[in-house]
């Protein structure tokens, strides 16, 4: 729960990327979603959104994994720079929904 992030779909990944082609956008852009939250609050969220059960997501704290690649505690992008051209970001709650809707349609 202390990882922060602020990743995007790849349904909107690639929205943006046909974007930046369509306008020629040239120079480089971090990408994420408006607003961030935590690597357990996303999964719980996740889990929440696909009709699963949150306690199947488990807060594992960064410090017991030694292996792991060291990484920062706060990996959120500053998307002001894409906001200026494309407009604001969508929040990640709202791409969590999609995302789980979207799977909804493709097991139905």
């Amino acid at each position: 729960s202390e990882c922060l992030f602020n990743p995007v779909s790849l349904d909107f990944l690639s929205f943006v990327l046909r974007t930046c082609i369509a306008q020629t956008l040239i120079g480089t852009y971090n990408l994420g979603s408006r607003d961030a939250m935590s690597k357990y609050d996303f999964g719980q969220n996740l889990a929440r959104a696909l009709g699963c059960s949150e306690d199947l997501v488990v807060d594992h704290p960064v410090a017991l994994s030694p292996d792991r690649a060291p990484r920062p505690s706060d990996m959120r992008m500053d998307v002001s720079s894409i906001e200026a051209i494309m407009g604001r970001m969508p929040n990640l709650v709202d791409l969590i929904n999609e995302v789980a809707n979207e799977r909804s349609k493709a097991v139905a």
